[in-house]
């Protein structure tokens, strides 16, 4: 009886300490869901800022592989197309830090805008082309809607910046992404 109602204790503590040092971020990129759900409960918020504006849904989208975390904060309300200060999504944070396709899935899901520039026009498709070592991530924006002409500020597209990224050239991602550019 002791151990059922010690471990809920525990993580309560650690949730609310995480929330109330100001560490909901960290909470967010690392914790499991019963943490992040007991720091919501407890008050945390969703959309709170840290001091590069990002939100707590972006440290998860990079960091947390848990995709339970992710729903946990959208439905508490957390912003799918917030913008950091350097005008980063949600979207562009978990294809420059995650592998992981599930998470663009869900975020997708939640309506994150697929085609959402930075202010130099940069996409989520074009930050998977140059950062992402997983193809799956490229082949799932396109076939979810990534546009794959969109250009940024200086003329470039997904194709250009793909080119720069040796763990998906010659993969079935790059030629999907060739052809769409083609077409």
């Amino acid at each position: 009886m002791v151990k059922k109602l010690l471990l809920p204790a525990i993580v309560l503590v650690l949730a609310v300490s995480a929330y109330a040092d100001g560490n909901f971020f960290s909470l967010a990129e690392t914790g499991t869901p019963v943490q992040v759900r007991e720091a919501i409960r407890a008050g945390a918020q969703v959309n709170a800022r840290d001091e590069l504006g990002a939100t707590p849904l972006m440290w998860a989208a990079a960091g947390n592989v848990n995709t339970e975390v992710i729903t946990l904060l959208l439905k508490a309300g957390a912003d799918a197309n917030a913008r950091d200060d350097y005008s980063l999504t949600p979207l562009i944070w978990a294809v420059m830090g995650s592998t992981d396709s599930k998470l663009i899935t869900v975020l997708l899901k939640a309506g994150a805008d697929i085609n959402a520039g930075t202010n130099s026009g940069m996409t989520p498709l074009m930050y998977a082309a140059w950062f992402n070592e997983n193809p799956e991530m490229i082949t799932l924006l396109l076939k979810s809607g990534a546009d794959p002409k969109s250009r940024d500020s200086e003329g470039k597209t997904a194709l250009d910046y793909i080119k720069k990224n040796p763990a998906v050239m010659g993969t079935d991602a790059y030629k999907a992404l060739l052809d769409a550019v083609n077409r």
